[in-house]
């Protein structure tokens, strides 16, 4: 082909030549530019296309979440009943009306005298747990985590989720409902008792048991039945009770009034030839009953009350001191009359005397006469001495007084 240059009018003429390119044989041929970048530019597209579809994904996730805001999520049910979608006051009238019938029933409880006493499942508020049911509906598919939340609320609304239904009821309205139980049915235990009775005799009032209801351990076996979603419209249940003992048995009782019937027997006051009773119509009434720490009774002297007992008995006891004489009888000495020692009663010794006597019966013993304390005069002859001297006496003068009669 012609190379040479066409010539414009005016234009001088510029040789040029021809380019080659050199080529040879030790170089390889360079790969092209285009298709590097090509590559690379197809991957950044792809990241952010996929970057972008997850932002458009998330956000349309997210704008879905948020249309629930303060709402049960859609697949939510309480047992059958479904709160998808709703508020918390919603959702808490739909559970209100679909168990409703939790509050419909009562407790029959029948005491230990085979008395029926009822108690309302209102009246202890028995129903669902509103409360509960609610928090954990609203907080289904919804962890906290924003991220957590995209993928598990939608998860909940495609899938659902069935919450059991949960039964509460008031505890401190049962508690008190259990207290007016017991305290119609408690029954404080007597105690055995001794007490005087006519003609310095004692009787035995006898111990009883009482009892108590198990408040505890009622509202124990009462309580996985109210909370039971399966429990009948009816509980029947027999009232557990706690059987009180008495502080004093009867046999202690018993015990005390054997020992009181030992102390109160007359006591005899002797002293030689003569004795003195006091009676145990005298002595009942100064005994009492005391109860120890353990429940055992035991009589208790009122020692006071032997000072006017003591007082009466002085005079009984006290007695003037008396001599023998000598006589001379037909011309010689014998003795005569009868002597005999002056005393008085030592009040204060008396009185331990007859505690002592009446100590030893309280714990067993027999009654024994008491020996009289006195303070003794003795004579200054005794009929004994006077008949010793009287056979070695002898007259050994006599006289005579006259007397005139006027």
């Amino acid at each position: 082909a012609d190379t040479s240059p066409i010539l414009e009018p005016g234009v001088d003429a510029v040789p040029t030549l021809p380019v080659v390119a050199a080529v040879t044989d030790d170089e390889p041929t360079a790969r092209p530019r285009r298709r590097r970048s090509l590559a690379l530019r197809f991957g950044a597209s792809f990241v952010l296309g996929a970057l972008l579809a997850v932002g458009i994904g998330a956000g349309a996730l997210y704008a879905w979440g948020q249309q629930y805001d303060g709402r049960v999520l859609p697949g939510v049910r309480i047992g059958s009943t479904d709160i998808g979608g709703l508020t918390r006051e919603q959702a808490a009238g739909a559970i209100a009306n679909a168990y409703g019938w939790l509050g419909t029933g009562q407790i029959a409880l029948t005491g230990p005298d085979d008395q029926t006493t009822t108690i309302s499942y209102a009246g202890v508020g028995r129903g669902p747990d509103t409360t509960a049911l609610l928090d954990a509906a609203l907080a289904a598919g919804r962890q906290g985590d924003l991220f957590a939340n995209l993928i598990g609320a939608p998860r909940v609304a495609i899938d659902g989720m069935t919450l059991d239904a949960a039964v509460a009821y008031d505890r401190d309205r049962l508690a008190a409902a259990v207290a007016d139980l017991a305290a119609t049915l408690d029954e404080a235990p007597v105690d055995a008792a001794v007490s005087a009775g006519e003609g310095a005799t004692f009787s035995v009032s006898p111990a009883s048991d009482g009892r108590a209801v198990d408040q505890a351990g009622l509202v124990a076996a009462l309580d996985p039945r109210l909370t039971a979603l399966g429990t009948p419209d009816s509980i029947a249940m027999a009232v557990p009770v706690i059987s009180l003992s008495p502080a004093v048995a009867t046999a202690s009782a018993e015990s005390a009034k054997e020992a009181a019937d030992r102390m109160a027997a007359d006591v005899v006051i002797a002293r030689g030839d003569d004795s003195w009773t006091i009676s145990s119509a005298s002595i009942a009434p100064l005994i009492s009953f005391s109860t120890d720490g353990d429940g055992s009774m035991t009589p208790v002297l009122d020692e006071s009350g032997l000072d006017p007992i003591l007082e009466t008995l002085a005079p009984d006891v006290k007695q003037t001191v008396r001599n023998a004489g000598l006589e001379l009888v037909g011309g010689r000495v014998v003795a005569t009359g009868a002597s005999r020692e002056g005393r008085t009663l030592e009040v204060a010794g008396m009185k331990s005397a007859i505690i002592g006597e009446l100590a030893a019966r309280h714990t067993g013993a027999a009654a024994q006469p008491v020996e009289a304390v006195v303070k003794v005069v003795e004579p200054k002859l005794t009929l004994a001495d006077a008949k010793a001297f009287a056979p070695k006496m002898k007259m050994i003068s006599d006289y005579s007084i006259f007397y005139w009669v006027i």
